[in-house]
C-alpha cells in the first residue's frame, strides 16, 4: 500500500506533537514529585527501557 507524502507529512507532524506533549506531562510529574535532576535522569532511563 502506498502512502501519500501529504499524509507522511501529516503523521509527522502529529508524531511531533505528540512526543512533545509526552514529554511535557512526564517534566510536569517528575516536578510534582520534586525530582533532582540525577533522578530524573534515571527515571528518564527507566521511561525508554536504557540500561544504565
Amino acid at each position: 500500500m502506498l502512502i501519500s507524502d501529504d499524509k507522511l507529512k501529516n503523521i509527522s507532524a502529529e508524531m511531533k506533537i505528540a512526543r512533545h506533549t509526552y514529554s511535557a506531562m512526564i517534566h510536569s510529574q517528575f516536578t510534582q514529585w520534586s525530582l533532582t535532576p540525577s533522578e530524573q535522569e534515571v527515571a528518564h532511563a527507566v521511561i525508554k527501557g536504557i540500561k544504565l
